[in-house]
């Protein structure tokens, strides 16, 4: 990925993204994949997002959505033909501004919402739901993978404001480990080129203000068991933990 600790702006070839708010948005992956053919998802995954209560739409779509599950990290992904200047700009809307979001609902933001926007305006509700203006649709043939992490605080404060929940903000709301964004990219991007075809571009973005460095989780076997009533041994702990 691109490594530029602290830097706002990263360009890789035409794509430019831009982070005017690191502290709403510390973090922001992404990365471009072309060439590729929406259509439907394979029996599989339809299987399992309707499992989880989720309605397949296309296989792109649905790998985000199958990865969000997956990994824990949501994902959104944009018709790179659509982003205009294939600029992406994370920052405060301006107030009055206005987005019509994938549910056909539109909306008037205020300087408190953080909004993912090209040159032209907002063309997502950060961390809560896309604009239907950038979507993926039939006739995409190139898209920009997002997968960012947003300050809690903020994706509760805008969901609540505009009365949407989705399962992006319901788990940006309760806090996203800052270290999944490139793993989840690159299981989605598999899983993209599996379902649709295509060609990732060799470099991904990786906008971020730090490094995280990840928590450190004490576990104490013994009194695990005391708690849970249990005689398990650490290293079945260990084993069980090491598998999610």
């Amino acid at each position: 990925s691109s490594d530029l600790v602290g830097a706002p702006l990263v360009e890789l070839g035409d794509v430019k993204i831009e982070v005017l708010d690191f502290d709403a948005c510390p973090r922001y992956s992404a990365l471009v994949i072309r060439d590729l053919k929406i259509g439907p998802s394979p029996d599989w995954m339809r299987y399992h997002l309707e499992a989880a209560g989720i309605r397949p739409i296309c296989n792109v779509v649905d790998v985000t959505n199958y990865v969000c599950w997956e990994l824990g990290q949501p994902m959104h992904a944009f018709d790179l033909r659509l982003l205009a200047r294939n600029h992406i700009i994370v920052r405060k809307a301006n107030p009055g501004e206005r987005i019509l979001l994938i549910d056909d609902s539109t909306h008037e933001l205020t300087e408190n919402d953080l909004a993912i926007c090209d040159e032209m305006g907002p063309a997502a509700l950060a961390g809560i739901m896309g604009g239907l203006d950038t979507s993926v649709r039939e006739r995409t043939v190139s898209l920009l993978l997002e997968s960012a992490h947003f300050d809690p605080t903020s994706i509760r404060r805008s969901a609540q404001r505009h009365g949407l929940g989705s399962e992006s903000s319901y788990r940006f709301e309760r806090h996203v480990d800052p270290n999944l964004t490139l793993p989840a990219i690159a299981r989605a991007t598999e899983l993209i080129v599996e379902t649709a075809g295509g060609t990732p571009d060799a470099t991904a973005f990786d906008v971020r203000a730090r490094d995280f460095e990840p928590k450190r989780v004490v576990l104490r076997p013994e009194r695990c068991n005391a708690i849970l009533g249990t005689d398990i041994a650490p290293e079945s702990m260990a084993d069980y933990l090491s598998r999610i």
